[in-house]
């Protein structure tokens, strides 16, 4: 393995870069993605399965990204949904 190559595989650098690009670019990827794959994904357990899966590209750990998965699904289904009875933080919208 070059030097180089090392270096890229290793850096956290890279990998946070990596990551932000994903995130920021993501989004225009479903663009060329058929219709069925939209119904695909739009399925509770694989958008839990690609949230598992971003959090193991981030750490490299399987262990760790289930519990960041499930973390994430309770905050987000419990604890930050304004819907729900055990919401922590509890928006005002105004209306104009």
């Amino acid at each position: 393995m070059s030097s180089l190559e090392n270096y890229i595989n290793t850096s956290p650098f890279i990998s946070g870069c990596v990551m932000l690009i994903m995130n920021l670019g993501g989004r225009y990827i479903v663009m060329e993605v058929p219709d069925g794959m939209n119904n695909f994904f739009s399925k509770p357990w694989v958008r839990k399965l690609t949230i598992m899966c971003v959090a193991f590209m981030a750490t490299r750990n399987i262990k760790l990204s289930i519990i960041l998965m499930l973390l994430f699904v309770l905050l987000s289904r419990f604890l930050m949904n304004e819907n729900s009875k055990c919401c922590l933080i509890k928006i005002n919208k105004e209306k104009k």
